[in-house]
């Protein structure tokens, strides 16, 4: 709560608690949240208003996780699943796995039967590659309910990280034909006055071309009067096998006399499952390419995209069959078309992943090479088999420019023109794995043991240094991280940058990204004066990664 934040408290002597009433400020205004406190044990029981979490989840959405675990922390919700779902959020963002995993299993212990909490824990299970937990904890989830079009969609993607496509597959195909359709008349019904009435008509569904329209009461189905029916025995007699008939009775607003229509039942797409089913066909297409299913891909990729051009999955399967429909060296045509497609999905490491395919199949790999420099190194460092597969792909049609890039700056080191080999290294340091980027500044730091002045540390960079620096002193090391970054990206073999780096990385207690960085500060400058102490912290870092830091 903010700290403007007023207090009440009134106690209900028949249930024996207290209704706190919490009423402050929030960035939109005022707000009002009531809190069920057990007088006995000052236990909470219950949050009654959203608006509380509504505003938490606007401070996830802006990045805001310090300022949203400060709030949850202090107002002690640890009875209260969803609060503890939303503050394993915000340690997920901030990469605390640890802190992250006992939010997400207290939340599912305390409300066992919601699948939110899976759910979550699931992503965070994603996120550090352990897909085979992300799996486990899937299934689970679909033992509670095991229609949630998002717990199939989520059980894909697991099996597409593990690799166990297969598998995968048979998800897809249980999600497109029972979860994510509907084999009947296409009507959702309310019981209103001890009859179902039509509260929407699906306008695809065979309903609507009979004439049924919102406001229809149902009196009867085959004969049977469906007064006092409920809702599941309504909806169980409308729905039926594909091609059979059911007759409806209907009392129609404004016309005396009931009439009966037979109808004929049909596969029903409803119209909150078409994003689903969109998405599910573009990940079956994706797996099928992979397979070699070239054919079915193909097929898969066109009925997504036919259903829901937008959907991001719909739209990289169809750009990748465009690619690999085209032939080499191909300038217009089917590439042109996956290009465009891809332009509306360009900021998502995926999307980019495929572009830079595409103008490698065009023959331009020096734009295919600068739209993978762009992808973030933590997408291409994924665990994810899937992902691996289409990063391997792009790699390997790029080989013929990264080793001219190679040849290039060993033949300007050998002849001692050293500026222009740090170019042609740091272009290929942004494509390097660990393994190459370990020798690149290795063959780095002798150039700069020979000519110290080749590493000097540019204006533009040095700005960034000044404003991390100002960052650290006012505590903010998140923001200085990412000034120190900028730098970095600026001047990529300045030595000190990464210790800097290093140095905030253990103030956010990120002793993994410390221990990377003071390496590559070793790596770089191996003889430096404090190299003795560097190598020592490190030690340290191994110590608290290996007690449970991040």
């Amino acid at each position: 709560m903010p700290t403007d934040t007023k207090i009440t408290a009134t106690f209900n002597p028949f249930t024996k608690v207290y209704i706190v009433d919490y009423t402050g400020m929030d960035e939109n205004g005022s707000y009002a949240e009531y809190i069920v406190v057990n007088s006995e044990s000052t236990e909470l029981i219950n949050v009654v208003r959203p608006s509380f979490f509504k505003w938490i989840n606007n401070l996830l959405a802006q990045g805001k996780y310090d300022e949203a675990i400060s709030i949850l922390n202090r107002n002690t919700f640890s009875h209260n699943s969803e609060a503890l779902v939303l503050l394993g959020k915000a340690y997920l963002g901030k990469k605390q796995y640890n802190a992250a995993l006992l939010c997400y299993k207290k939340a599912i212990e305390i409300v066992p039967n919601v699948v939110d909490g899976y759910i979550s824990l699931a992503d965070l299970y994603n996120e550090i590659g352990n897909y085979d937990e992300a799996i486990n904890t899937l299934n689970k989830a679909l033992e509670i309910e095991p229609n949630d079009a998002r717990l199939h969609s989520e059980l894909t993607n697991a099996y597409m990280g593990a690799g166990k496509f297969d598998e995968a597959i048979k998800v897809i195909d249980k999600a497109v034909e029972d979860v994510y359709v509907v084999r009947g008349i296409g009507v959702r019904s309310e019981i209103e006055e001890k009859y179902p009435v039509v509260v929407s008509v699906e306008p695809s569904g065979p309903a609507k071309k009979s004439g049924i329209e919102v406001g229809d009461r149902i009196i009867k189905i085959n004969g049977q009067s469906t007064k006092g029916w409920d809702i599941n025995k309504t909806t169980e007699n409308l729905k039926g096998p594909e091609g059979t008939q059911v007759t409806i009775t209907i009392e129609k607003k404004g016309l005396g006399k009931p009439f009966e229509k037979t109808i004929t039942r049909e596969k029903i797409i409803p119209g909150w499952a078409v994003n689903w089913y969109a998405s599910s066909l573009g990940m079956r297409s994706l797996i099928n390419a992979i397979k070699g299913n070239l054919a079915e891909a193909r097929q898969d990729a066109e009925r997504a995209y036919a259903l829901n051009p937008n959907e991001v999955w719909a739209k990289s399967a169809m750009s990748f069959t465009y690619i690999i429909d085209s032939p080499p060296l191909a300038k217009e045509g089917k590439i042109n078309e996956a290009i465009k497609i891809l332009s509306s999905i360009q900021e998502t490491p995926f999307g980019r992943l495929l572009e830079a395919l595409a103008y490698s199949k065009m023959g331009d790999l020096k734009k295919s090479f600068d739209i993978y420099t762009l992808i973030p190194e933590d997408y291409l460092q994924t665990k994810s088999v899937f992902c691996q597969q289409f990063i391997d792909a792009a790699l390997e049609s790029l080989k013929p420019y990264i080793d001219n890039k190679k040849e290039a700056a060993k033949s300007f080191q050998a002849k001692g023109q050293y500026s222009e080999a740090l170019k042609e290294y740091a272009e290929l340091l942004k494509i390097a794995d660990e393994k190459e980027a370990r020798e690149i500044r290795s063959q780095v730091a002798m150039m700069i043991k020979a000519r110290p002045d080749v590493a000097q540390l540019p204006e533009e960079a040095r700005r960034y240094v000044m404003r991390a620096e100002m960052a650290k002193k006012e505590n903010r090391f998140d923001d200085a991280l990412k000034e120190y970054k900028e730098a970095a990206k600026i001047a990529p073999f300045y030595p000190a940058i990464y210790k800097d780096i290093a140095l905030t990385c253990e103030a956010l207690k990120d002793y993994r990204q410390a221990i990377k960085n003071m390496n590559i500060y070793l790596d770089l400058f191996p003889e430096a004066p404090d190299a003795r102490e560097a190598k020592d912290m490190i030690y340290k870092w191994e110590y608290m990664l290996e007690k449970g830091g991040k």
